[in-house]
């Protein structure tokens, strides 16, 4: 069993937002519940047997202080499940099969390029004879909630894990197919005609050399017909690097990335019609810390090549006693045709205190806030820094 949470109060009042014209539809940043002072709090419940194991969590949220105590509108309480099983199939073969399902944090069926940096409803079956592993995933509704112009996706995949790449390096490589129905494909929209399926190519590799290292690198093909206006600019690709070092309790992490997604990759792959945070869908606050990138973010550029460089890192260095100095930095340069070149200098730096065992006060500066005019949950950049006091406790038995 499990405790965590964390309360959070962002001192500013409606403050101006910067970014390029397709992201600063309000000149001032919509009436947000860090603004009020809010918190959320999880509750997760571990059941564990040979072969399975079922999390079961509870997430509340108290979206806002100034709306009262117990205000209907602004409390929520947002249930979900995580359910792994694995058993053998054909004894003595080392065969065995296995399931997946609920909500996963961060379904990443290769390094993020497209599906990643989401939470996702997800069922996934495979089976698996030492390090392969053949698996299907159906992921639901992505055009709720995520932003995406796709009602379900499908996912095929073909995974070597955990192999002995020499020289004390690991690699693990999967390769496999996609398929994303597009709105209408599945007859929920009357008025809206079928069109086919999305479909394409994907591989990815990745190395781990040891010493905090990491290398990753992914390349999606769609197949031809996806795009109209340059139907061979269809492919994305993208590069990571990773490091981390971690020394007593100093700790320090970081990934440099480099994607690009060409002009008919994303066609159709946008909704421009979603949900907005505001009206339909809850933006939870826990993922407030999530890094910006998603693919929504570049999908948004329909029939345009989308170019970006990203730097993240986040640090963390103990002073005398109790106190420590904590930072993130999600930098994010975006190149899209037709567009001038615009950075987003995502920040939280500031102090931290361990005021007991599993809980934190936090004062920081930061030019993050949540974005809730879209449907998918990504950030706002704010012209100038605010001030972030905060409280977090982990606490497990």
């Amino acid at each position: 069993m499990r405790l965590t949470g964390e309360a959070m109060h962002l001192q500013t009042v409606a403050p101006a937002l910067s970014g390029p014209p397709v992201f600063a539809e309000p000149a001032r940043l919509t009436d947000n519940p860090l603004v009020h002072g809010a918190f959320w709090t999880a509750l997760e419940l571990d059941v564990r047997t040979d072969g399975a194991a079922l999390t079961t969590t509870f997430l509340g949220e108290h979206r806002g202080a100034s709306s009262g105590p117990y205000p209907r509108d602004a409390l929520e309480v947002l249930p979900s499940f995580h359910l792994v099983a694995e058993r053998p199939l054909l004894a003595g073969a080392g065969v065995h099969v296995g399931v997946e399902t609920g909500k996963l944090a961060d379904y990443r069926p290769y390094c993020g390029l497209l599906i990643g940096n989401l939470e996702l409803d997800v069922f996934r079956a495979h089976v698996r004879r030492g390090p392969w592993r053949l698996s299907v995933s159906n992921i639901a509704d992505l055009a709720v909630g995520v932003g995406l112009g796709i009602d379900d996706g499908r996912d095929y995949v073909l995974a070597l894990d955990d192999v002995d790449a020499g020289r004390g390096c690991r690699l693990d490589l999967r390769a496999g197919r996609f398929e994303y129905l597009r709105p209408g494909d599945v007859g929920e929209t009357a008025s809206d005609p079928a069109e086919p399926a999305r479909t394409g190519t994907t591989a990815a590799a990745v190395l781990r050399p040891g010493r905090g290292f990491g290398v990753e690198a992914e390349f999606s093909r769609a197949d031809r017909g996806a795009g109209a206006a340059v139907p061979d600019a269809r492919s994305a690709w993208l590069a990571r690097v990773r490091w981390s070092m971690e020394s007593g309790r100093s700790r320090l992490r970081v990934a440099a990335e480099r994607r690009v997604y060409e002009a008919a990759f994303n066609d159709g792959f946008f909704s421009w019609s979603g949900p907005v945070y505001r009206l339909d869908q809850v933006y939870p606050l826990r993922n407030t810390h999530r890094p910006f990138a998603q693919w929504p973010v570049y999908a948004r550029y329909q029939g345009r090549t989308v170019r970006t460089w990203i730097l993240e890192a986040e640090a963390r260095q103990p002073l005398s006693g109790p106190l420590a100095l904590v930072g993130q930095l999600d930098l994010n340069r975006l190149e899209a045709d037709g567009e001038a070149p615009f950075t987003y200098p995502f920040y939280d730096a500031g102090v931290a205190w361990t005021a007991a065992p599993g809980l934190e006060l936090l004062a920081t500066g930061t030019n993050r806030a949540m974005n809730l005019d879209l449907g998918h949950q990504t950030l706002y950049l704010l012209k100038e820094p605010a001030l972030m006091l905060s409280a977090r406790w982990s606490y497990a038995w």
